[in-house]
Parts: C-alpha cells; sequence; structure tokens
C-alpha cells in the first residue's frame, strides 16, 4: 500500500505548511503543535449544485491528528492559532487519499476568534 501521507503530503507541508498550535474547547486541554496549510484568503465550501460560500480554512493531514490523539469530534470550537492570527474551528470536512480518509486531508473551517 502506498503511504500517501508521508510521499504526496508531507513534501506540501513540508515546504507550504505553517506552524500552528490549537487549543481544544476544554478547560484543561495542553494546546497542540500542529502543521497546517493556511487557505484563510478563503475557498469554496458546500456543494457547487446548490449555494456555495467562500469560508476561511485551514487543512491538516488526518495522519497528525491521529499522531496527537485528536479526533475530529474534538475539533469544533477549538482555537487554532498561526500566521499571527487566532481562528475558531467551526466544522470541517474531509479530502481522502487513495486509501481512505484517515491518509488525506481534514479541512478545518474556520471564523475569525
Amino acid at each position: 500500500m502506498i503511504d500517501y501521507a508521508s510521499l504526496l503530503y508531507g513534501p506540501v507541508f513540508d515546504v507550504l505548511g505553517v506552524e500552528a498550535v490549537l487549543t481544544l474547547d476544554l478547560t484543561d486541554a495542553e494546546p497542540v503543535a500542529l502543521t497546517v496549510y493556511d487557505g484563510t484568503s478563503g475557498v469554496e465550501i458546500g456543494d457547487p449544485a446548490l449555494v456555495s460560500t467562500i469560508r476561511p480554512v485551514a487543512d491538516v493531514r488526518a495522519t497528525e491528528l491521529a499522531e496527537n490523539s485528536l479526533s475530529v469530534a474534538q475539533l469544533r470550537h477549538a482555537t487554532l492559532a498561526f500566521n499571527g492570527k487566532s481562528w475558531t474551528v467551526m466544522n470541517h470536512q474531509y479530502t481522502a487519499a487513495p486509501t481512505g480518509e484517515g491518509q488525506g486531508l481534514v479541512r478545518l473551517i474556520l471564523e475569525a476568534a
């Protein structure tokens, strides 16, 4: 099986990724360091056949979330800080690799904090 997380996404995040700090919406949560791809200039979110909207996002590798024992259920209302700005995670979408969601990207849909 091809390791898409390392072979495909690894080099992209090594070159274009930025350091981020994720703080879960829990009282005793420790901040987690992640590498994200900054899409805060906005990308189209929604079904193109219906009404779509442009929203700020950040992409993170699903494998990096798993390495930090994070599930997508924990991400809602978390704070993500990178490039000098803080964002609230409102929702997420998957961009699956050919080997499945666990090897792909998680697109975090953001709102300015």
